[in-house]
């Protein structure tokens, strides 16, 4: 997320957990070339490094920094909810 925030595209090397839908999630938005541990070598790095740095990839990463930026702040949102649930006693 702080890369987005940036506006900056992604090469995502996911390892395991959640971070495999998570980056094909960012690849299907366009922000972000994934490398599995299958196909890892330096090659394959560099060529997803050079995909990102051009062209659809820092389109896509504009938009969603854009995105991002127009978020309300964590404040904001805590202070809305507390605002919308009744105190209980």
């Amino acid at each position: 997320m702080a890369a987005l925030a940036h506006r900056l595209p992604l090469v995502l090397l996911p390892q395991g957990a959640d971070q495999f839908p998570t980056a094909a999630a960012c690849r299907a938005a366009g922000v972000a070339e994934v490398v599995t541990p299958d196909r890892f070598d330096a090659e394959t790095v560099r060529q997803a490094v050079s995909k990102v740095l051009g062209g659809e990839h820092l389109l896509a990463a504009l938009a969603m920094g854009d995105e991002i930026a127009a978020m309300p702040s964590a404040k904001e949102v805590a202070r809305d909810l507390t605002g919308a649930v009744p105190a209980v006693r």
